[in-house]
C-alpha cells in the first residue's frame, strides 16, 4: 500500500472506523441474469454491450441490438468464475456462461462501486472450473468493508481511497509513457494521413492466401511441452498456451532449446482461435497451435505484425470455434485482407503510420479521461487532511505545472487560474501568482528557462476558462508555504517552496489577445487547472514535456 493509501486508512481508524465482513447478499438486492442466448454471431456493434465471463476486456465481447433483457449502469457483474467488474453503462448478459448482475442502493457511485469490486478480488481463488459461482454462493461470500459504526458502511472513506488511488495510477502512467518514449502523442503527417484515409474509405484491399506457394505465411504446428512437464518460473522464455489474458503467456521457463519457436511471429491458439503477437522466442503448450512466419523477411516489423493479427482476427474468427477448430490444413484454404498501393504492393507505410497513430490516439483517450478523473475527484483530496501533493511519487513523476512550445507564440507566457473569488482577490490584492516547485530543488536559476522568460500571465477562471485578464510579469522569487501562509494565502499550502511570479497591472487585452479556451483544449496532456508555460517554437508545434 502506498504512503497516502496508509495515511489515509490510519487516519480512518483512529477516527473510530473499523473494518467488518459483510455478507454479499446482505449489501445487493437479489442477483439477476440473462434471458437470451446471445451468440458472437449477434454481436454487431449496435446497441448494449454484451457482458460474458472471463477478464479479457473485463468480459465485454461487443455489442448487440438483439432483443434481450438490459441491464442498468451502476451495477456489477460477478461471472462464474468469481471475476467482478462495475459496470458505468447499460448492458445485456450472457446466459450460457452464468454472469450475474448486482444493484442496489448500495452503488451510490462509480468510487463505491469500484471500491467494492475490489473487495471482491478474491473470489477468482475461491471459484474455478470445478466449483463455479451460482447465485447462492455469491450471495453467502462475505467481503471486508469499512465502517464507521457496526453494520454501517463509510461510503466518504470509499470515495477518498478510490481517488487517491486514481491520483496515484495517473501519475504513474505519465511516468511510464515518460520513460519509454511514449509521451508523444501527436501525430505526424504520415500518421494523420493513415487515419484520415481508412476514416474515409480510400484505402485499397486485396486479397492474400495465408499460407500456400503465393501466401503471406510459412505455417507451422508448435511443438507441445505438456504443464506437467514444466517447471513454472524456472526460466525467462515464454511458455505461451491459448488463453486471452497476458498476451496468451502462461509462465517464464526454462526448456529444451529444442522445443522453441521463433519469435517475431504470429500465433494462433488451435482450440480458442486466440491470435497473438509474440515478439520474443518462446515454448508452446499444444500441438495444435499455429505458428505463423511472415514471408517478407524485410517487413515485419512490430506494427506491422499487429496489424497482421488484426486482419488474421477479422478474417477467421467467424469461422471457427471449439466445435470447428482451427488447424494447418484449414488455414492453408483461407485468405486475408491486406492494403495495396497504386502498383499492387502492400503498402507498408500505410501499415505503420495506422497502427502508430491508433497508439497515439489510445495514448491520448487514456490521458483525457484519466485527467478528468483527477480533476473531478480532486475536491474530494483537498477537503481532507492529506493532499495529493504530498505523495513523493506524484511530485517525482508529474510536476504541478506543465510546459509546451508552439510557434505561433513570440514570447514565453503562463495559462493560469484561480479557484474562486477568493483566491483572485489575494492575487490581485498581493499582486502576486504563486506556482508549486513539487519535488524540485536548488535556486530559481536551477529551474526551466521559462520562469524567467515568462512576460505575461493570461489568468481565467477555472470554472469558466472564457473569462481571462493579463497581467504583465514584473519578477521571480521563491516563496516557502510558510511565507505564502503569512501573506493571507487563502489555501492550504501543501508543497515546500513555490515559485512567486511579480504581477504589474493588468494589460489590455487587445493589445495581447489568446483564446485561452482553445488553446488549452488543444494540449492533449493538459491537467485541468494546472499552469501552462508555452514557450516560442520556430519548428513544428509540439509538447516539448510535462513537468
Amino acid at each position: 500500500m502506498s504512503p497516502r493509501l496508509s495515511k489515509l486508512t490510519q487516519e480512518f481508524l483512529d477516527d473510530g472506523g473499523t473494518f467488518e465482513k459483510f455478507k454479499i447478499g446482505d449489501l445487493f438486492d437479489e442477483p439477476q441474469s440473462g434471458d437470451v442466448d446471445i451468440q458472437n454471431s449477434d454481436i454487431n456493434g449496435r446497441g448494449c454491450m454484451f457482458i460474458n465471463s472471463g477478464v479479457t476486456n473485463q468480459g465485454i465481447k461487443g455489442y448487440t441490438d438483439r432483443n434481450a433483457r438490459i441491464f442498468t449502469a451502476n451495477s456489477i457483474t460477478i461471472d462464474f468464475f468469481g471475476n467482478a467488474y462495475y459496470r458505468s453503462e447499460p448492458y445485456k448478459l450472457a446466459t450460457h456462461n452464468h454472469v450475474f448482475s448486482f444493484s442496489g442502493g448500495v452503488l451510490s457511485d462509480e468510487a463505491v462501486g469500484l471500491y467494492l469490486v475490489a473487495a471482491m478480488s478474491y473470489l477468482p481463488k475461491v471459484y474455478s472450473y470445478g466449483n463455479m459461482a451460482t447465485k447462492p454462493t455469491l450471495k453467502n461470500n462475505y467481503i471486508i468493508l469499512p465502517s464507521i459504526t457496526k453494520g454501517k458502511l463509510a461510503f466518504d472513506f470509499m470515495r477518498r481511497y478510490i481517488a487517491t488511488l486514481k491520483a496515484e495510477r495517473v501519475a504513474t502512467l505519465k511516468a511510464y509513457l515518460q520513460a519509454a518514449g511514449l509521451s508523444d502523442t501527436i501525430l505526424s503527417d504520415g500518421e494523420l494521413a493513415a487515419l484520415v484515409a481508412i476514416r474515409q474509405n480510400r484505402v485499397e484491399w486485396r486479397e492474400y492466401p495465408i499460407s500456400g506457394e503465393n501466401g503471406a505465411f510459412i505455417v507451422v504446428n508448435t511443438h507441445s511441452i505438456l504443464k506437467a512437464q514444466v517447471v513454472p518460473d524456472s526460466g525467462n522464455i515464454p511458455y505461451v498456451g491459448a488463453g486471452e489474458s497476458n498476451n496468451s503467456i502462461q509462465s517464464y521457463i526454462s526448456f529444451d532449446s529444442n522445443f522453441l519457436e521463433k519469435g517475431n511471429s504470429i500465433m494462433i491458439g488451435g482450440k480458442t482461435m486466440v491470435i497473438t503477437y509474440q515478439e520474443n522466442d518462446y515454448f508452446s503448450n499444444d500441438s495444435h497451435n499455429l505458428a505463423l512466419y511472415y514471408k517478407d523477411i524485410d517487413v515485419p516489423k512490430r506494427n506491422t505484425q499487429l496489424f497482421l493479427v488484426s486482419a488474421l482476427y477479422k478474417s477467421l474468427k467467424p469461422k471457427y470455434h471449439w466445435g470447428d477448430s482451427i488447424s494447418k490444413s484449414k488455414i492453408c484454404k483461407d485468405s486475408l485482407m491486406l492494403p495495396v498501393k497504386k502498383d499492387g504492393s502492400i503498402d507498408y507505410d500505410f501499415i505503420e503510420n495506422l497502427i502508430s497513430s491508433q497508439t497515439k490516439l489510445c495514448i491520448q483517450d487514456i490521458l483525457n479521461n484519466k485527467d478528468l478523473e483527477i480533476s473531478t475527484t480532486q475536491t474530494l483530496i483537498d477537503e481532507s487532511e492529506y493532499s495529493i501533493e504530498d505523495n513523493e511519487i506524484y511530485q517525482q513523476a508529474a510536476e504541478p505545472y506543465e510546459i509546451y512550445q508552439r510557434n505561433t507564440i513570440k514570447e514565453t507566457i503562463i495559462i493560469g487560474c484561480y479557484r474562486d473569488k477568493k483566491h483572485l482577490e489575494w492575487i490581485l490584492s498581493n499582486h502576486l501568482y504563486n506556482i508549486r516547485l513539487g519535488g524540485r530543488k536548488g535556486s530559481a536559476s536551477d529551474q526551466p528557462e521559462c520562469f524567467a522568460n515568462a512576460v505575461r500571465l493570461y489568468l481565467y477562471n477555472l470554472k469558466d476558462n472564457s473569462r481571462v485578464s493579463v497581467y504583465e510579469i514584473k519578477g521571480i522569487q521563491k516563496m516557502s508555504s510558510k511565507e505564502l501562509s503569512g501573506l493571507g494565502y487563502p489555501r492550504k499550502s501543501p508543497g515546500k517552496e513555490y515559485m512567486v511570479f511579480s504581477l504589474g497591472d493588468e494589460c489590455n487585452f487587445n493589445q495581447f489577445p489568446l483564446n485561452v479556451k482553445e488553446t488549452l483544449s488543444s494540449l492533449f496532456y493538459h491537467i485541468n487547472g494546472a499552469p501552462v508555460f508555452i514557450e516560442p517554437n520556430t519548428t513544428s508545434p509540439k509538447i516539448t514535456g510535462i513537468q
